[in-house]
């Protein structure tokens, strides 16, 4: 069973230049019912990064659903499309020329994951309490680390680098000359958590992100991702950029937890105007309510025989 939430914030910025979508029950391989997720990061100003965003995630999902079924380069062929779409519009405003994003696109399917990804957006796989990158990165840190493993740069020199998260590759319009596309379908397994997530989330430290994602893993996917970014706030910072966020949980719930999950819902009303936490009062009173009203035939009859 799939369950998946996708939420923003603004954070210290006017506007929000992070797009994400979710679709779903997109046919894809021989599951009529995958699911298409799209997360960009836009730059390019106060208008043109929003732009850029959800241009690439509108004509992604737009051009993935039209063609036929080839995998993966079916998420290659449609970043392409999207990619021509943003040099039309860049051509035909020169004003939002040097706008562009980052991407990711995954599509799971038959209990396996496709992906690509071009620029600095993480892709994460939690698996068994340990959070793994999936995807490139396509900034300069990645380089800066492999001076530091060579003894070129110190690891302080390496962090404290103004060049550090400069982007190496970006959707703009020009040639995708760096696309990270997975070979091999990702196989899920039982309990997996899947996050996509603009670098706004990366306020947090891998080890807070994974501690955050441990400690929500039985609850609903919207309260998880609510805990995660509401930590990105509470971490005060005064530069934070925009944060996004779309999780995906694999794996089956307990019956413990989708109680609770009913009853923090407790605004949302049934045909009779019950609240969850009441039809699980009323379900929780029912076995009860049974055994008494059968006690009491048994002691009536009981007591007509002694009579």
């Amino acid at each position: 069973m799939l369950s998946v939430a996708g939420k923003q914030i603004s954070g210290s910025r006017e506007s929000q230049q992070d797009s994400l979508r979710i679709i779903t029950n997109v046919p894809f391989l021989n599951d009529p019912h995958s699911l298409l997720l799209v997360m960009c990061d836009g730059m390019g100003g106060h208008v043109g990064g929003s732009v850029a965003s959800k241009l690439i995630c509108d004509k992604v999902v737009d051009s993935f659903k039209k063609l036929g079924d080839v995998a993966p380069q079916r998420l290659k062929i449609s970043l392409g499309k999207a990619n021509d779409a943003l040099a039309a519009r860049c051509s035909a405003e020169p004003e939002l020329r040097g706008m562009g994003t980052t991407v990711i696109a995954a599509v799971i399917a038959d209990e396996k994951m496709f992906w690509l990804s071009v620029g600095d957006s993480p892709l994460w796989l939690l698996r068994e309490g340990d959070l793994t990158r999936l995807n490139e990165d396509h900034s300069m840190a990645p380089l800066l680390a492999e001076m530091v493993e060579r003894g070129e740069i110190t690891k302080d020199a390496a962090a404290r680098d103004p060049l550090r998260n400069r982007l190496r590759a970006v959707v703009n319009g020009d040639e995708l000359t760096m696309i990270d596309l997975s070979s091999e379908p990702l196989k899920l397994k039982e309990g997996d958590q899947i996050l996509l997530a603009s670098d706004g989330v990366e306020t947090l430290g891998l080890s807070e992100i994974a501690k955050n994602l441990k400690n929500t893993v039985s609850s609903p996917c919207e309260r998880s991702v609510d805990n995660l970014l509401n930590a990105v706030v509470s971490a005060n910072n005064p530069q934070q950029d925009n944060a996004s966020a779309i999780l995906v949980k694999y794996g089956s719930v307990s019956q413990e937890n989708q109680d609770q999950g009913d009853e923090t819902d407790s605004a949302s009303q049934n045909s009779s105007g019950v609240s969850g936490k009441k039809r699980n009062w009323f379900r929780n009173l029912f076995p009860f309510a049974s055994a008494l009203v059968m006690a009491t035939a048994v002691f009536g009859v009981l007591t007509m025989c002694a009579r």
